[in-house]
């Protein structure tokens, strides 16, 4: 078995699919085939729109459905050790290969969902965020981390700077240098992180 990593990102393919075949041999069998092709040439085609909503849809309630309970459960009870591979990182990176937008979405949903439920399940999404890099999720990523460092838990402020710092970034800069946290010592790792920062991407 051939293991593949997608370039900039935490995402691994196990399988080397073989996307050859006989487009001669295609066109001529199937009556469908320049049905297809006409459906999917013009961006205003009704049908068209209709049926990456329907997919995407599909997809989202699968995921609602089939993987949630599981994911929510490795949340709650896995444990987590910086930069190792958890159940719940798996989930997420498969999930990605069969449609990273709908996944997205999906764990964008369970973060606003539980921002104020469960503070334990909230940490475990920012933990696997942590794991990924910046622009798998993006924007997205960002709101995420951004929308943490209000909460009143200060362990949710914690890891929220550290994925900006493990990210370093000018956007992640920019970031901790403007947010304003009165903790003394979460107030101190920003500092900390900032200065990191600048001295990493030349900006002092």
């Amino acid at each position: 078995m051939e293991t593949t990593l997608l370039e900039n990102e935490n995402i691994i393919v196990d399988d080397v699919i073989d996307f050859s075949f006989d487009l001669d041999e295609i066109l001529n069998s199937s009556s469908d085939f320049n049905n297809q092709i006409d459906l999917f040439t013009s961006v205003n085609d009704t049908n068209y729109i209709i049926s990456e909503n329907e997919i995407m849809e599909n997809r989202v309630l699968y995921l609602k459905k089939e993987v949630t309970p599981l994911f929510i459960s490795l949340l709650k009870y896995e444990d987590f050790e910086f930069g190792q591979k958890s159940e719940s990182i798996k989930i997420i990176q498969r999930e990605l290969l069969v449609n990273r937008v709908a996944t997205i979405n999906w764990l964008n949903e369970l973060y606003v969902k539980y921002f104020s439920k469960d503070e334990k399940i909230l940490i475990g999404i920012l933990r696997v965020l942590e794991y990924f890099n910046e622009k798998v999720f993006y924007p997205n990523s960002y709101t995420i981390a951004l929308s943490s460092l209000v909460h009143k838990n200060d362990e949710i402020k914690e890891i929220a700077i550290r994925i900006f710092e493990n990210w370093a970034s000018i956007t992640s800069y920019e970031i901790l240098k403007n947010v304003q946290i009165e903790t003394p010592w979460l107030k101190s790792y920003i500092s900390e992180v900032v200065k990191d920062l600048e001295e990493e991407l030349c900006l002092s």
